[in-house]
This record gives C-alpha cells, structure tokens and sequence, in this order.
C-alpha cells in the first residue's frame, strides 16, 4: 500500500507548478466573530498557532505556493473581490480545516462555495461533509446496510424521544452531541445505565446546546481511530489505538472534551493486538466509505469489545491532521515525514480531479 502513498507523493511534486494552495484554517487567538457554546468551546477543532505553522510550512518547503486564510468568510469576500481569482493561470486548491461556529451544516460551506467557483478541494462534498456529521442518519443508513453500529437513539428538548423510542432501563449509554465532534459537550457525566430519571440531564444536554443528542450503547473494549486516503482507490493506513494513562484497552473510558483539549491520551498500532481483527476493520471501513461516498482524507472509528465484536461509532470527514493526530501517527509509523503527508494529502486531491 505504500506505493499508492509514494504516488500520490509523486503526483504532489510533479504538478506543485501547476497549482496555487489556498488553506483555511480557524487559529486559536486568530480567528473571530463566530457562535460558540458557554462549556465546551468549538475552538477545541481550532488549529494552535504552531500547528497552522507547521502546516504551512511543510507545503512551503514541499515547494508549493500557498495562500493562507484564519477564516472562511475572509476567503470567500476575497475570492468576491478578486473576481474568484480568474486571473490566476494555475489550478487553485483548497486545503480547509475552517469551520467556525455552531451551525449544523458548517463544514459544508467551503466545499459547496468551491463547488461554484470551479476550485479543486481536499475531502468529501458538501452533502457527504453536513450527512457524516449528522451521527443518528450515517448509524441509521450503515445499520440498514448490515454494517454493525452501536445501537442508537435520538433526542431533542423540542420532540422528545424520536418516534417514541428509548433505551430499556440500565442499558449501558453514552449521550453525545449528535453533529459535534473533538467530543465538545462530552463528560463523565454524559456515561451511565439509563433509566427515565436521565431523561432529566438528555433533555438538558439538547437544551444547552440546541441540538439533538444521540443516545448509544456504550461499548466497553478498545477505541479505535482509522485512517484512509480515498482517491482512485481506497488506501487504507492501519487502526490506531487510543490509550489513556498507558492502559491499552479503553474499557469504560473515553475521551472526554477534556481528555482531548489537554492531550492526555496516545496512540499504538492496533495491529499489535489483534492482527485478524484488524484485517476485518479494514474491510469494513471500506463498506463504510464506498456506502457514504467518502472521498479524500477520512477516518472510522470503532469500539472493539473483549469478545472482538467491533462497532462503527463515527465517521470523519476531514479529520485532524496535526502532530499529535491518529492520522499523523499512521502515516510516520508507515515511513513517511510529516512533510510528506502534507504532500500526499494535496495529491490526493489532484489525482481526485485528473483521474
């Protein structure tokens, strides 16, 4: 598989003339004026400031020439202004990890705005970004394809219980967020045996963030990140294992909104541990990817209990990409500099349009 990886390295290089980077990134303390919650702050999807640098610097000394943005509405009154840049004889292609705000559907934005302009972007389209956010439809749509999912329901303050239903009385939950990620609004608290006395914290949960909330089952076993690189082909790197205070197996632990802001996990290579599990995560993410339509940087993720059942719990459109990410760990772990990654993340977007 590392091929596949070395070609779209090569693709990068071979084309850094043609094209022209313009990377949108929200940065802690750099970017402003956007909605945020009062507990868990949507800045925990924010780049640092020395993330956004390494970032740019890996394209720059890639040899690639790069626009910068700390915000999407500044892009897109730029590229208004500039008359969409038609006066560029390169290829413009749009790096994004801006997605600033509450809304539901805001990671859509930049992907639909370049979907108009005719710019090439990295990752899914607009409609797959705003459906792998919403967790409750992908489990829905995945379950119904015989994909295994954590068994799952929908709350909001306004409706109620979706159609009614809810867990039987001391199943085993987690209640999160149904369109956030990086676990905002995520706690201990959030993890109990369900009975109707709950409904008092799910219906608050909704009501401090004005949104519904997905009620899971909750899987006691291994956590499990899964990078891929879809193009031509789906280019799968290895299932990456969350640790937390150097226990490999989760258990009753997740990452909670705090957990995640200070860091305080690792990652090891699952392979390790179960070798033929591994293989069948493979195959299945790759159910998932081709069922939803994924394309560019993704990732899956699972819980694996003790017994080796595994279970989808998330879909990542456009996960992280930083030093101390899942994907960058498969990546370096397989043999290839952070400054590749880079690369072979803007190849992967070239070879999308060319074929």
């Amino acid at each position: 598989m590392s091929n596949y990886f070395e070609e779209l390295l090569l693709t990068a290089q071979k084309n850094k003339k043609k094209i022209v980077i313009f990377f949108i990134a929200n940065i802690k303390n750099k970017t402003k004026n956007y909605s945020d919650y009062k507990n868990s702050s949507v800045i925990a999807e924010f780049l640092s400031e020395n993330n956004y640098k390494r970032i740019v610097g890996s394209m720059e000394k890639q040899g690639f020439t790069v626009n910068c943005y700390y915000d999407e509405q500044e892009f897109i009154t730029d590229c208004v202004s500039n008359d969409y840049y038609n006066n560029i004889e390169q290829q413009i292609v749009v790096i994004n990890s801006a997605q600033k705000g509450t809304s539901i559907g805001r990671k859509s934005l930049v992907p639909a705005f370049c979907d108009l302009c005719g710019f090439w972007y990295a990752g899914s389209n607009p409609y797959i970004c705003s459906l792998a956010r919403d967790k409750f439809k992908t489990n829905c749509i995945l379950d119904n394809l015989g994909i295994s999912c954590t068994k799952s329901y929908l709350y909001n303050h306004e409706t109620g219980w979706l159609l009614g239903k809810h867990p039987v009385k001391d199943t085993n939950v987690i209640v999160k967020l149904n369109y956030e990620a990086s676990s905002i609004g995520l706690t201990n608290e959030n993890h109990f045996l369900y009975d109707l006395d709950k409904d008092i914290f799910i219906d608050n949960l909704s009501r401090q963030y004005s949104q519904s909330v997905i009620v899971q089952e909750f899987i006691e076993g291994y956590e499990i990140e899964f990078p891929f690189i879809k193009t031509k082909k789906i280019l799968e790197t290895f299932p990456v294992a969350i640790s937390i205070d150097n226990e490999k197996k989760m258990g009753k632990n997740f990452l909670t909104y705090n957990l995640r802001k200070d860091r305080k996990y690792h990652f090891f290579d699952y392979r390790l541990i179960n070798e033929g599990v591994s293989k069948q995560l493979m195959e299945c993410s790759k159910k998932v990817i081709d069922a939803l339509d994924l394309e560019g940087l993704c990732r899956i993720d699972f819980r694996v209990k003790n017994n080796l059942e595994y279970f989808v719990t998330d879909i990542a459109t456009n996960p992280g990409y930083t030093e101390i990410s899942s994907v960058k760990y498969a990546l370096s772990t397989l043999g290839f500099s952070y400054e590749q990654l880079i690369s072979i993340l803007i190849g992967a977007v070239i070879q999308k349009y060319e074929g």
